[in-house]
């Protein structure tokens, strides 16, 4: 029988993330960021469609959070981010 590894974050697959936690939202903020800007280079996604992507934000938001590269995402955003990696 075939076994999964287990995710680098360190959160087991029987236990999903609390996406609401802060501590959890400061964690994975940086990499779940990450992981977004590298799949919207890969599909060559305009700004325009990656801000709605995530939820529809400013302009300014969006280049200061690109900019930063760093720090908490909201629950919305990581949720947002999640499903997206799953897609891609």
């Amino acid at each position: 029988m075939a076994t999964l590894n287990q995710p680098g974050s360190g959160i087991a697959w029987e236990n999903p993330a609390d996406l609401s936690s802060k501590d959890v939202q400061k964690r994975l903020g940086p990499p779940a960021l990450k992981a977004f800007l590298k799949i919207r280079d890969l599909w060559e996604l305009r700004d325009e469609d990656a801000r709605q992507l995530l939820g529809g934000m400013s302009n300014g938001a969006f280049y200061e959070l690109k900019r930063k590269a760093r720090g908490a995402l909201d629950q919305d955003r990581l949720t947002r981010i999640s499903i997206l990696t799953g897609v891609f």
